[in-house]
């Protein structure tokens, strides 16, 4: 109730000029075409755009909205890479919801003219690193359950580690008093509960991924056969067999830069380290690294398809330099128990694959560990 109290004192303002009258979640979403962007504040995805960032940026952009001032989800890829996306597709599909129709990250209508300073609420993230290069612009809330990086708002910041941003979103919906305007109807439960459903491995405790905040969220969004929807999304995220290496590198890659460095994280999903060795990546990985600008790259691999669930790091042999942090590469095998696995062919002989033992560790662990590593080098190092 608290939280909502304030949401009104950032949102509601002058009646006389609220932007809406109640509509639907599928009605939002059909007004983003016509919005007047110079007035409006921006809700910010992760820059992976998953499931999780997507839905977290719609549904708390048309929340806020719904109190009164508008507020546009911005989708953190291009309007053309979000069909790597592939649980998204199948999702927003099902649901008869008009994914084409959101806002990308390379609309037009982003670069001219919009109020100074630009005000930005960030799901699922909490480190902001003004993408469109904003000359002003303000945090005003964050709502994440990553590892908090200390980033300052103006109003709100709600970090939690649950198994999903929508878990926290949830939680802000069902403690406040609804803004008139905003309709909590079966898609918008479908909607977070089906995410936090796949995030969480479907609830499952021996995955590491739940907590009971997660369990209690989803049990007040009354879904139905969990086990089906998890099921679904989980078979429309691993569905990756049009995509080339190159475009399973990009579906889902984070990264972080410093002095000296910049560092890239792709997160591969639904194959094997053998099943994305059949796709000759070698060429993929190095044109990937040097599109992005990346001085260095460590790609998690996670394979849940199979009866036999498992994971990979792997450090390839673009970039170089790689190799000659074998401090880092001793903190990694030791804090994710990592099994070095050789190989005997080239130019996989070279790389370094390890098989993590600890399979509840996710990336959501392995970024901060990269990250402080990297933090604390000097730029001579």
């Amino acid at each position: 109730k608290q939280w909502y109290q304030r949401r009104v004192a950032i949102t509601a303002g002058d009646s006389s000029k609220s932007y809406v009258s109640q509509m639907d979640i599928a009605n939002f979403i059909n007004t983003l075409a016509t919005v007047d962007f110079t007035t409006s504040g921006f809700v910010f995805c992760n820059p992976s755009a998953d499931l999780d960032s997507v839905v977290s940026s719609l549904v708390y952009a048309y929340y806020l909205t719904s109190g009164g001032h508008q507020v546009i989800p911005v989708i953190s890829v291009t309007k053309k890479a979000i069909r790597l996306r592939t649980e998204v597709t199948y999702y927003f599909d099902l649901l008869k919801l008009d994914l084409k129709a959101l806002v990308y990250i390379d609309d037009p209508r982003l670069k001219h003219d919009l109020k100074s300073p630009v005000e930005v609420h960030l799901v699922d993230h909490n480190n902001f690193h003004n993408p469109l290069k904003f000359e002003s612009f303000i945090i005003i809330t964050i709502v994440d359950h990553h590892v908090d990086e200390k980033t300052d708002v103006k109003f709100l910041k709600k970090i939690e580690p649950v198994g999903s941003c929508c878990t926290l979103l949830t939680e802000m919906i069902k403690v406040s008093s609804f803004p008139k305007n905003f309709v909590l109807d079966d898609t918008i439960k479908k909607l977070l509960g089906g995410t936090i459903i796949l995030d969480t491995v479907n609830l499952n405790p021996e995955k590491g991924r739940v907590t009971a905040k997660d369990k209690d969220m989803v049990a007040f969004l009354e879904i139905q056969d969990k086990d089906d929807v998890y099921n679904k999304l989980s078979t429309a995220r691993n569905d990756v067999n049009c995509l080339s290496a190159y475009e399973l590198l990009s579906r889902d890659c984070k990264s972080f830069h410093g002095p000296g460095y910049d560092v890239g994280v792709p997160s591969v999903s639904g194959v094997s380290w053998e099943e994305f060795k059949a796709l000759q990546p070698t060429k993929a990985i190095e044109n990937f690294a040097t599109d992005q600008n990346y001085r260095f790259m460590f790609i998690t691999m996670a394979n849940f398809c199979n009866r036999k669930a498992e994971r990979f790091i792997v450090v390839p042999k673009y970039p170089k330099k790689v190799a000659r942090i074998p401090g880092l590469l001793h903190t990694l095998i030791k804090e994710l128990d990592l099994e070095k696995i050789e190989e005997k062919k080239e130019p996989y002989k070279s790389w370094l694959v390890y098989r993590q033992k600890k399979l509840q560790l996710s990336r959501k662990v392995f970024l901060p560990l990269l990250k402080s590593y990297f933090d604390n080098l000097t730029e001579d190092h």
